[in-house]
């Protein structure tokens, strides 16, 4: 029984690997082809350039050390892809190609609080870039309660920052 067991856990992890294998070639190939899962955001987050150069420079606006990405924390990007109706990897290239400029401005009023910053911390600061673009508070607040972001305490203020942060945003 325990060696049944253990064929058919290996079987699964060599399913595994083959096909974060191929979700890496896909993501290089055809981005638009690729749908979020835990899988595909933890390899786009610890592959693309782009993420990379914006990760390095939000953690210098910081001033703190950027860590390697957990595939933990990689999948908490999946409820707010969700939340922004954001479905493949094309689609949030072109959002982080736009808001690339806001993405940084929003890591320049940030006020460092930790001692480093997880790959992909730039995504998340997109995030709040695009809950800056929901147009009122009430909106920004919604979001900012469902996903859990920021003290409840501290919330109104927050969702003032993204709402006048949004009015800059194209």
């Amino acid at each position: 029984m325990l060696e049944l067991a253990d064929d058919q856990f290996i079987q699964i992890r060599n399913e595994l690997e083959k096909y974060e294998s191929r979700v890496q070639d896909t993501i290089t190939q055809a981005p638009q082809d690729v749908s979020f899962d835990k899988v595909s955001i933890y390899n786009y987050l610890n592959s693309s350039d782009i993420v990379s150069e914006l990760d390095k420079q939000v953690a210098n606006n910081l001033n703190v050390p950027i860590i390697k990405l957990s595939k933990d924390n990689a999948s908490r990007h999946i409820k707010y892809l969700s939340y922004f109706n954001i479905e493949t990897i094309f689609q949030l290239e072109q959002l982080v190609n736009l808001h690339r400029e806001y993405i940084l401005k929003r890591s320049l009023d940030r006020k460092a609080v930790g001692e480093k910053v997880s790959r992909g911390i730039s995504i998340f600061y997109l995030y709040q870039v695009l809950a800056a673009k929901l147009g009122n508070e009430t909106e920004i607040l919604k979001f900012l309660d469902v996903m859990n972001l920021s003290l409840p305490d501290d919330r109104e203020e927050f969702a003032s920052y993204l709402l006048e942060l949004g009015q800059t945003v194209i």
